[in-house]
């Protein structure tokens, strides 16, 4: 990558893209005529080009943040979910537990999206704790099911 091309990650080439298809959207709407059959080809439609370019850059970037949004919202819970008990990762004093709360709350007032939420919640339930072995799972099917991990095995009750 040379220095004058823009990091595919960047919001000036996120920008850029978006106004692009934006252009591209309203080249297409502009080039359709004013009236169309419907698929049954018995009537006829008029078709509205009222999309300027602004409300269509508008709408891609909507789009794009929202798949962000997405994405980070699945990669927090799947961070989430493989947290575990502190002393598997060397941690006694419980600071793993005080980063994830602090990173659910972080994401929780970033995303504003309640379908979001609720899949970041899912991960935020307490954790299932196996009887036998003591293996601690986020995973919310485990915690669900009442699955341990370790032993492969149903073994208690889910919380």
């Amino acid at each position: 990558m040379t220095d004058q091309e823009p990091s595919e990650l960047s919001g000036a080439y996120l920008r850029s893209s978006a106004i692009r298809l934006a252009q591209s959207l309203v080249e297409t709407l502009e080039a359709l005529p004013d009236e169309a059959w419907t698929r049954d080809g018995r009537s006829r439609v008029s078709t509205q080009r009222t999309m300027t370019v602004e409300q269509a850059t508008a709408h891609e970037l909507a789009w794009q943040a929202m798949l962000g949004a997405m994405q980070m919202a699945t990669t927090t819970s799947l961070a989430l979910s493989h947290m575990s008990t502190p002393v598997a990762y060397g941690d006694p004093a419980g600071t793993n537990e005080a980063m994830a709360h602090a990173v659910r709350t972080h994401v929780r007032t970033t995303l504003q999206d309640p379908l979001l939420i609720h899949l970041l919640d899912e991960c935020g339930r307490k954790p299932f704790t196996c009887p036998k072995c003591q293996h601690t799972s986020r995973h919310p099917r485990d915690i669900e099911q009442g699955y341990c991990g370790n032993c492969h095995d149903w073994t208690g009750t889910p919380s």
